[in-house]
């Protein structure tokens, strides 16, 4: 499979649901028909610079370390 082929899919992918992770770009992609290891997901998003969009919680705080 092509690489800049499954580039496009998967910024299609990305377009539709950015706050997806690579495991959800794993099973979009299964399910258009396109049988992808979790591995190349992730070295192509590094590869072509394609960045997730997930948002990151803050830790709480812990009263422990308070002072």
């Amino acid at each position: 499979m092509a690489g800049e082929a499954l580039k496009a899919e998967i910024e299609a992918i990305l377009r539709e649901h950015p706050e997806s992770g690579d495991r959800r770009l794993e099973a979009e992609l299964r399910r258009w028909g396109m049988v992808v290891n979790g591995k190349r997901v992730r070295r192509l998003l590094h590869t072509f610079e394609l960045s997730l969009t997930r948002k990151v919680r803050k830790p709480k705080p812990n009263p422990l370390l308070e002072t």
